[in-house]
């Protein structure tokens, strides 16, 4: 009997020293996870700063996007041409019309006539504290006009610092590609300028050389006080620059498999551009589409006519 009590003693022991082991190592981990509490506290400031840096201060990219829903008259064999053919002998394929769409909504004739409505052709960049930010319409405090009659040098950009409400300072820089805006081809100057040194120009007065006219007007409603000596750099963006990049930026995708609608998106530095963009570019598409259907009607009154 003393023998079993002391096999019973000897097991209890033997527990107790397992668990006394075992809060040993808890208390170890546990100190040295506490030992380095410096560094994870450094590790999550960083990162909480890296988040508020780039939240803050990284560009803007916007992304929008409208849809549009497909005129299918083809389907019912009203429209023109080789859909409507391919109906009335009873087939259809609506991949094949939506494919159809896609071309023309990203095709060259159609983006030119969009943006030739569009006053993209000069770029507005405005330098801040630490970022720069895209400028579009009424957001740029200074509009840039060109004189189209003129030969304009696209390879210039224009650096401005605003001074006051009637004065910038104007700085040229870039290599020079003057063009003729009439004839859109490259045309040779003196390549001669008075702005390759920073100077001050009066506003809304025409500053003029052998390869650009231009002029600046300012804008009502801005507190002048914050934008002086800030920086905007003006640059020229001509539609053979402009068609090509829009066509490949655009995106056409279908809404949901089987419907007639589409997609239409395109991302952009700025909102607001964005907005007008897309605003324009289905407005045009409308447009041609109806331009198609009064030539078809018209051809189809002619031909009984005849």
């Amino acid at each position: 009997m003393n023998k079993l009590n002391e096999n019973y003693a000897n097991e209890d022991l033997s527990w107790s020293n397992s668990e006394k082991e075992e809060g040993i190592n808890v208390k170890r981990l546990l100190g040295s996870i506490i030992s380095f509490w410096p560094l994870y506290a450094i590790s999550i400031f960083i990162f909480l700063f890296s988040a508020f840096l780039i939240t803050r201060y990284a560009d803007r990219i916007y992304s929008g996007k409208i849809v549009l829903n497909i005129d299918t008259d083809s389907k019912n064999g009203s429209g023109a041409g080789v859909e409507a053919i391919m109906t009335q002998i009873g087939y259809y394929n609506p991949r094949l019309t939506f494919e159809n769409e896609v071309v023309t909504l990203k095709s060259y004739s159609l983006m030119e006539r969009t943006l030739s409505k569009l006053d993209f052709g000069v770029e507005y960049i405005y330098e801040g504290l630490v970022r720069k930010t895209s400028l579009y319409d009424s957001e740029s405090p200074v509009v840039m006009i060109i004189d189209s009659n003129h030969i304009q040098d696209i390879g210039y950009k224009w650096r401005i610092k605003i001074i006051d409400e009637n004065r910038v300072e104007v700085l040229v820089d870039g290599l020079s590609n003057p063009i003729d805006f009439k004839t859109k081809e490259n045309v040779s100057t003196d390549g001669n300028t008075d702005l390759l040194q920073p100077e001050v120009v009066s506003l809304n007065e025409w500053i003029e050389s052998s390869s650009f006219k231009v002029m600046f007007l300012v804008k009502d409603g801005y507190d002048w006080s914050n934008l002086k000596d800030r920086y905007i750099d003006i640059t020229i963006k001509p539609h053979s620059q402009l068609v090509p990049y829009y066509i490949t930026n655009v995106k056409v995708e279908p809404t949901a498999k089987g419907s007639s609608a589409v997609d239409i998106s395109i991302e952009g530095s700025s909102m607001r551009k964005v907005e007008v963009f897309l605003n324009s570019l289905i407005e045009t598409y409308i447009s041609i589409g109806l331009e198609r259907k009064n030539q078809a009607a018209n051809s189809t009154l002619e031909f009984i006519d005849h």
